[in-house]
Order: C-alpha cells, then structure tokens, then sequence
C-alpha cells in the first residue's frame, strides 16, 4: 500500500493483522494529527522488520507545519487529543479558584479589602495632581491613627495624650468620622484630611 492516498491509518491495524509479515505503508500523504498518534504508537511496538522503509518512507503531509516531519518525530500531547481530559484540566483548577475566591470573601473580607486598595489608589492619584503648597492648606490634621481594638488603651491613654501635648491634630475614627458614610469612605476622608 506504499504511495497510496492513506492519511490516517487506522492505530488498530496491528491489533487485527496480527501475523503480518510486512507492510510497505510509507510515501502516503499522512495527516498528522491525533488519529495518526495512535498508529505511531503501534509502529513502535511491532519490530522494525515488518514495517518496511520505516522512519524514512513514513513523513507527515498535512497540516502545512508538519509537512515533511517523519512520523516517527511527530509528537502531540494527550492533553490535546483527549477532550475529557482538557475538559477537567481546565475545570478543577477553575472550581478550585472559584472556591479559593467564595472562602476568601466569606471569612476574610476580601471585597472589603478590594474597595480599600481601589479608594486609597484613587486618592493617591488625586494627591499627585495638587501642588503641595495646596494640599497643607487643605489638611486638617497631621495623622490619622488606626489601631485595633486590642490596643486601644494603649493609643487612648497614652499615644494620643502625648500627641496632642504638642499641638498635634489626631484624627480618630470615635470623634472624627461622619455618620452615615461608610467605613471604608470615612477612612479615605481622614486619610485625605491628615
């Protein structure tokens, strides 16, 4: 069946013609692609005496890439000829990520943190754009203090009294924040003021 019009033949060949004793398959047009990769396969597995011209003879003719490429170098993943496969390969790690995100933004607050990052980012930007002489005029107060409420003693008795011993403005989020704002906008308006 040498210089024949066989593009991929069949992997299961060997499987059926099992006391073959030669085959002259090469100079055909092989269509390189996964059907092909079987068959490659089974070439492999039978002695180089029965497949005659074999890698010589036997070279890929289609897709225009491989043109020319001996089969014997012709290699595909089996990622992409195995549809179920590509189809979990891409689903797991998307539920895994999916799951990651929900356990995120359920216990750690995470668009919270977002829209933080988002307001902060933008007031920076805004601030860049003023001139400094500008932007002193405009401030308020020299710092704004965020503390957890584990050390709020501390900054109560301590921090803020000694602070505003020098004439230094304190913005806290008891005496400063304006009701009816988010926390998050609250934050970003002392931030902007101090």
């Amino acid at each position: 069946i040498d210089y024949n019009s066989i593009s991929s033949p069949s992997a299961d060949f060997f499987q059926s013609c099992q006391k073959i004793r030669s085959l002259k398959a090469g100079n055909n047009p092989f269509q390189c692609s996964c059907e092909l990769r079987e068959f490659i396969q089974s070439v492999g597995q039978v002695s180089s005496d029965v497949v005659e011209g074999w890698p010589e003879s036997y070279k890929c003719d289609y897709p225009e890439s491989y043109k020319g490429t001996p089969l014997k170098d012709f290699h595909v993943s089996e990622l992409s000829c195995n549809t179920a496969l590509l189809i979990v390969t891409i689903v797991v790690p998307g539920l895994v990520l999916a799951v990651a995100v929900t356990v995120l933004c359920i216990y750690l607050d995470l668009p919270w943190y977002l829209r933080m990052v988002c307001q902060w980012t933008q007031t920076r930007r805004r601030a860049r754009n003023v001139p400094l002489e500008e932007r002193q005029r405009t401030l308020q107060f020299h710092a704004f203090i965020s503390y957890s409420e584990h050390d709020s003693a501390w900054v109560k008795n301590e921090l803020i009294p000694n602070l505003e011993k020098e004439d230094i403005r304190i913005c806290l989020h008891e005496r400063n924040f304006v009701a009816g704002k988010s926390i998050v906008e609250n934050i970003i308006n002392c931030i902007e003021k101090s």
